[in-house]
């Protein structure tokens, strides 16, 4: 039997992991930007509930209390109680706001099929011997990239010129 792995994407769309179990792509969402979370047994015994902290450590002022949310679980033990809480946020992810969202892979696959590839998902497919193209009009051409160095990229035009130009300036030939 094969169980169900997940893709995690940022809040644009652009690509952060895949593969995941649901309990990894859980911790991808709520530890994202330098947040963090705890699952939590209740003081009676009655079950586990999921505390999020309410700032990124990354920020300024800091993840400085942890918040109890709404979503809980009433498993016995704390395993269970991780899974189904997991379950639960990823059937939530698209309302937590400001962090990724989760999908399975074979949905995250379909949905490739039916978008074109963000600037940043372009910018990092990327390499020496990509072909790519920049400019407008008649100020236009197309040729291959033959290093990086960082984010500028060394480039071989079709017109016998060769350049550097910074990544973001780029976008990988439609033909290519």
């Amino acid at each position: 039997m094969t169980s169900t792995t997940y893709t995690v994407v940022s809040e644009s769309g652009d690509h952060i992991r895949s593969g995941l179990t649901a309990i990894d792509a859980m911790d991808e969402i709520l530890s994202h930007d330098g947040y963090a979370y705890e699952i939590r047994r209740e003081a009676d015994g009655s079950g586990f509930t999921l505390w999020h902290s309410d700032g990124s450590a990354a920020s300024p002022r800091g993840a400085r209390h942890m918040v109890q949310t709404v979503i809980y679980s009433v498993a016995d033990n704390a395993d269970a109680a991780k899974a189904e809480i997991a379950a639960k946020v990823l059937a939530a992810s698209e309302g937590w706001p400001g962090s990724p969202e989760a999908m399975t892979d074979a949905e995250y696959d379909a949905s490739i099929g039916d978008r074109t590839m963000t600037k940043s998902e372009a910018t990092s497919a990327m390499q020496n011997g990509t072909k790519i193209e920049a400019g407008i009009n008649e100020d236009h051409d197309t040729g291959r990239i033959v290093s990086i160095d960082g984010n500028m990229a060394m480039i071989a035009w079709d017109s016998g010129v060769r350049t550097v130009c910074p990544i973001s300036d780029l976008s990988v030939a439609d033909d290519a």
